[in-house]
């Protein structure tokens, strides 16, 4: 039998659960599928995020990247399933010297003696930065 006759493919446990962490991040952000799949570059409309909430869409490792790059995490977070991850994640625009503007997601900043400020979220460093550098850290909405 031809494969295109053949109906559609199910997503992977894998899949199913990036499905499931893709769209908590997401509502838990506030944002829609449409900002979603602006922030991660994988086209102008809602069609890639909605495939790949609905397990319509294949992700490829670039997808996946993509995404927690737009959430401010690591890819395996996305990979997890865990469900903490539902909890409350606050988006944070760090704006640094040079007119860089970084968002991230995290659930807590800390200072260290070294002079550099530290993003985390769920005990994972996500980012950091010399506070130097930084003009601003304001709470997206």
């Amino acid at each position: 039998m031809n494969s295109k006759n053949a109906g559609p493919e199910r997503a992977t446990p894998h899949e199913a659960i990036v499905a499931a962490n893709v769209r908590r991040f997401r509502d838990t952000l506030g944002i829609s599928q449409t900002e979603l799949a602006h922030r991660a570059a994988l086209g102008s409309s809602d069609m890639a995020i909605c495939g790949i909430e609905n397990g319509k869409r294949r992700i490829k490792v670039a997808d996946l990247c993509a995404l927690a790059d737009a959430f401010g995490i690591a890819p395996a977070h996305l990979l997890t399933p865990d469900a903490e991850l539902a909890g409350p994640v606050r988006q944070y625009k760090v704006r640094i010297d040079g007119g860089i503007t970084e968002t991230v997601a995290a659930d807590d900043i800390e200072a260290d003696e070294w002079g550099l400020l530290h993003f985390f979220l769920r005990g994972e460093r996500v980012f950091f930065t010399s506070v130097a550098r930084v003009l601003c850290v304001q709470e997206a909405h």
